[in-house]
């Protein structure tokens, strides 16, 4: 897919500053994902500086970002070698802030994703003066923090593969027909996900095939 043809949402004047230690398998995969996203939908810039004995975000997380997105890494991300067992975050994040050189600033968490007009509205309000600070959080319910083992993340991943699959059938039953309206950006956004997933199935040494051998007509 061209790289080209994705719209992103413009935030060049803001800079995601993202701390982290990958010390499990669902940190990894939560640092790719959230990575993935953002690259992925907006045009701005991101800091990620990972405080470690060794830097598992250049030895495994930034080769699985490059296979499976169509857009370029632009990450500047900055390792600092450390055998200090305790992680002081607000030490890393009031670094990073020295490091960015933008308007604004957006503390995040490497394991959190928003929906896309959230980071827009947020941005523009502090662009335009409207706020000076945005807590992008509700209160009470509306923050809910998911436990996901490996095994329920590989049934999300089924479950979505599936639908992708039944939209690529959908899409080339409307060719046949003349009749070809399904948006093709919608089921190609998918594949960095099933690329993902590929690339958890070969760590765990599972086959990719085995999980698609279900009846999607």
């Amino acid at each position: 897919m061209d790289s080209k043809a994705i719209m992103k949402y413009d935030l060049k004047e803001a800079t995601f500053i993202i701390p982290i230690r990958i010390e499990s398998s669902d940190r990894l995969r939560n640092v790719i994902t959230t990575t993935a996203y953002l690259l992925e939908n907006f045009d701005t810039n991101i800091i990620i500086k990972e405080v470690d004995s060794e830097s598992i975000f250049e030895n495994e997380a930034l080769p699985i970002l490059k296979d499976i997105l169509d857009v370029n890494v632009n990450v500047n991300h900055i390792f600092e070698k450390s055998d200090e067992p305790l992680f002081h975050r607000q030490k890393v994040l009031n670094e990073m802030i020295m490091e960015a050189d933008t308007k604004i600033v957006i503390n995040y968490d490497c394991d959190v994703l928003l929906p896309l007009d959230s980071y827009d509205e947020a941005y523009q309000s502090i662009l335009h003066h409207t706020h000076d600070v945005i807590y992008p959080y509700g209160q009470g319910m509306y923050q809910y923090q998911v436990r996901a083992t490996d095994e329920i993340v590989l049934i999300f991943y089924k479950l979505e593969i599936l639908t992708i699959l039944r939209n690529i059938l959908i899409f080339i039953r409307q060719i046949l027909d003349g009749s070809s309206f399904l948006i093709v950006r919608f089921i190609l956004m998918g594949e960095w996900r099933m690329r993902i997933l590929r690339h958890m199935l070969q760590k765990t040494k599972k086959d990719f095939t085995d999980l698609l051998h279900w009846d999607i007509i």
